[in-house]
């Protein structure tokens, strides 16, 4: 394994917030999300690598990042991760984006009944969310009959620019193959019209823009 690139503070400079959420809160997100993927049933131990990790739909296996790989990604491009960490983007995910979409979907069902039983189950005001169990979570036909592009730069039904999941897996240009790793603001609610905050110089999305 290569040494990780320091990031010490020196006696003159105390440690920024960017780097003391690298240290201390960093590890702790990865194993959580290492967990939740484990108790949605989404992580094996594979059947050739013994790794702990994913299947595909063609029986491919991508093993589960290693904490210190994700580390050195984020070091590598320290001055864009920093501006997005100042800007609320402090919250890792990592998805299993090689899993067949239909997975995800069996596994929300699964975990919104699961809520709905324990009565822990609300609406974004706070209030009980009545859930219709025979059909908890609605979903676009298409999934069944068309096949979804990812990260399209134009909103175009022939020239969107983005690919399908195959192709990007094919592709074998992420760093992470078979999974996305990123970051997201901690509040997922979208602001009412007017009452967004400006964080790290980037206005909030607001509700009607």
């Amino acid at each position: 394994m290569h040494e990780l690139p320091t990031i010490a503070p020196t006696k003159e400079r105390p440690p920024s917030p960017f780097e003391t959420f690298l240290e201390h809160e960093l590890p702790k997100q990865y194993e959580e999300q290492a967990r939740l993927l484990e108790d949605l049933g989404f992580l094996q131990i594979l059947p050739e690598s013994k790794q702990y990790g994913i299947v595909d739909a063609e029986q491919n296996e991508y093993p589960f990042p290693e904490y210190e790989d994700i580390k050195r990604e984020i070091l590598k491009n320290k001055e864009a991760f920093e501006t997005k960490f100042n800007q609320g983007f402090t919250e890792l995910r990592i998805t299993p984006f090689a899993l067949p979409i239909q997975r995800f979907f069996d596994a929300i069902k699964e975990e919104l009944k699961r809520q709905h039983d324990k009565g822990t189950l609300k609406s974004t005001d706070g209030t009980k969310f009545d859930l219709n169990t025979n059909e908890p979570i609605w979903k676009w036909d298409g999934y069944q009959t068309q096949t979804p592009v990812y990260f399209p730069t134009d909103l175009e039904k022939t020239n969107h620019g983005g690919k399908t999941k195959r192709q990007l897996l094919e592709s074998k240009t992420s760093p992470f193959p078979g999974f996305l790793v990123s970051f997201e603001e901690k509040e997922q609610n979208i602001p009412r019209e007017g009452q967004g905050e400006t964080k790290g110089g980037r206005p909030r999305l607001e509700a009607g823009k």
